[in-house]
């Protein structure tokens, strides 16, 4: 069933998702059929006052998937549909969509997942489901978004920076795509050309990295007012995430700039890179990212690789207390996977899983390089490889399975 089909959404909804943005209060829920609504709305009764209508979900779902107010809201007198849609309009600010995934935006920028179905809550590998919660409640909840993937679930973020490895990542079964340009600069801006044709090729989410060029992560002026229209550009093209990160002089963390550029973001999620890795306090850092509301931090725990910063990354993990996804990202590959998400207990991590294509040229004019100093082949690039996607995932699922059925036997 899809979240945005408006004929399938149980009315018992509408107090479920009310009871989410208030708090407990004195005042008696009653429901009340509008002759001019399509459905029953709740409304907050408190004795001796007026009722006062609040908007429905339906009413909600509408305005955010057309951009415009009901019909219904037409057949009210001037003053009723001007209080009507003030009302929607500030509610619905407490909506929004990724994909087709409908979100609560509750308190502290914490989202809830909106699902409208059992099946949803039961296919659902991001949502904190309260067991005794089902159990007693048959209608349907908004379930917070985990700040840790529950036991026996892991995501695979693949970083790509084409077309074709979009594709064979969401093929090889990645959770979620990082979007970059030049990978061997570590990532950049992709071209907005390149964002809107993937998003039209795959479906699962897509993470767009905004840095302006390769090098460190002191940006000038000109460079931050770059960033901030590419962001900006990003969200507005489709984007489901935002990948980010800037650092002082001095090798903290930019908390003046991270905070504007996560300002225009939202309401989507946001992950801090690896600039994490060039910090000169990783605990400091750590607190600065998480202070700044982004929900994951990609690091090799300050180091060259992951497996190297492992210690680091088990310190971290630590630190964090579960306040921020801590996502491990360098250098993973099928032998080193294992013993990364053994060591640190993490369930997120982040790989290229590339390999070489051969370029399709006839003629290879040998004496011209157009890169730079560390000339890369110019004959065959590297593409994200649906089999080295595959052969993670499994890896990646046979160890936390295990790794679940050990804890769960002590």
């Amino acid at each position: 069933m899809e979240a945005h089909d408006l004929q399938t959404i149980s009315s018992e909804m509408i107090n479920v998702i009310q009871e989410q943005q208030q708090q407990v209060s004195p005042y008696k829920k009653v429901k009340t059929q509008h002759p001019e609504a399509t459905s029953s709305t709740t409304v907050d009764v408190k004795p001796g006052q007026q009722q006062q209508q609040k908007a429905s979900v339906e009413e909600v779902l509408y305005y955010l998937q057309n951009g415009s107010y009901p019909p219904h809201f037409d057949t009210l007198d001037k003053m009723t549909k001007k209080a009507r849609r003030h009302t929607l309009y500030m509610y619905a600010q407490k909506f929004f969509y990724e994909g087709d995934t409908l979100y609560y935006k509750g308190k502290e920028q914490k989202r809830a997942k909106v699902l409208f179905t059992r099946e949803e809550v039961d296919a659902c590998p991001e949502c904190q489901i309260k067991a005794a919660r089902i159990k007693t409640s048959p209608e349907l909840r908004p379930n917070y978004v985990c700040r840790t993937v529950p036991a026996g679930v892991y995501n695979m973020e693949v970083c790509v920076d084409s077309v074709e490895s979009a594709i064979n990542a969401e093929q090889g079964g990645a959770s979620r795509l990082e979007l970059c340009g030049n990978l061997m600069e570590g990532g950049t801006t992709p071209s907005l050309g390149m964002l809107k044709v993937v998003k039209q090729k795959v479906r699962i989410p897509v993470f767009v990295m905004i840095r302006p060029r390769g090098g460190d992560f002191l940006y000038s002026s000109v460079e931050r007012e770059v960033m901030m229209v590419d962001l900006c550009l990003a969200k507005e093209h489709g984007a489901d995430g935002i990948v980010l990160g800037a650092l002082t002089e001095n090798g903290r963390i930019d908390k003046d700039f991270c905070a504007q550029l996560i300002g225009l973001a939202r309401p989507l999620p946001v992950t801090f890179h690896r600039a994490f890795d060039m910090v000169a306090d990783p605990q400091q850092a750590l607190e600065d990212v998480i202070s700044l509301g982004c929900e994951r931090l990609l690091t090799s725990g300050c180091d060259s690789t992951v497996l190297e910063g492992l210690p680091t990354l088990k310190k971290l993990k630590k630190q964090s207390r579960g306040r921020i996804i801590i996502v491990p990202g360098g250098g993973i590959n099928e032998r080193n996977l294992p013993r990364i998400l053994k060591d640190t207990g993490l369930r997120e991590f982040h790989c290229s899983a590339s390999c070489f294509k051969p370029s399709g040229m006839v003629y290879r004019n040998t004496a011209v390089y157009m890169g730079g100093a560390l000339r890369p082949p110019e004959f065959g690039y590297k593409v994200a490889s649906t089999d080295r996607v595959q052969t993670l995932n499994q890896i990646a699922k046979s160890t936390v399975q295990y790794s679940s059925q050990v804890k769960s036997s002590q």
